[in-house]
């Protein structure tokens, strides 16, 4: 979504006319027609103000993916902690030391799935 289309959902949402909307952000009303008509960008200052009080991320409205590497972490103690386990229970140690590898390995194909379903819906909208 543009920039200027989130601000006029968002603002629309809240019930707000772009007088009211500027008044709180401190800019002209015509600023705010500009951005909603995607003529302008707002500002850093502007657009840090406006996600605050209409309530959207900044990356969003940048449209920014903001890609999470904790998945990865966590996958891997997940398994690492499963393997210990195996280790513990079952006295298999070279599966407790592969669990962690196991795990990511599958977060690499997790993270690769995810990609390619994030360009198909790209390339359809």
């Amino acid at each position: 979504m543009e920039i200027g289309n989130m601000i006029s959902t968002k603002r629309k949402e809240k019930g707000l006319s772009q007088e009211q909307l500027a008044q709180e952000i401190n800019v002209a009303r015509q600023t705010i027609s500009k951005w909603e008509l995607n003529e302008t960008l707002p500002d850093l200052e502007s657009l840090r103000k406006l996600a605050v009080f209409l309530g959207f991320s900044i990356d969003s409205a940048l449209d920014i993916d903001v890609d999470d590497d904790d998945d990865m972490e966590w996958m891997i103690i997940g398994f690492a902690i499963v393997g210990n386990v195996i280790t513990v229970f079952f006295d298999q140690a070279m599966i407790g030391i592969a669990m962690p590898f196991i795990g990511l390995g599958i977060y690499f194909i997790w993270k690769a799935f995810r990609g390619n379903q994030k360009n198909s819906k790209s390339n359809k909208g």
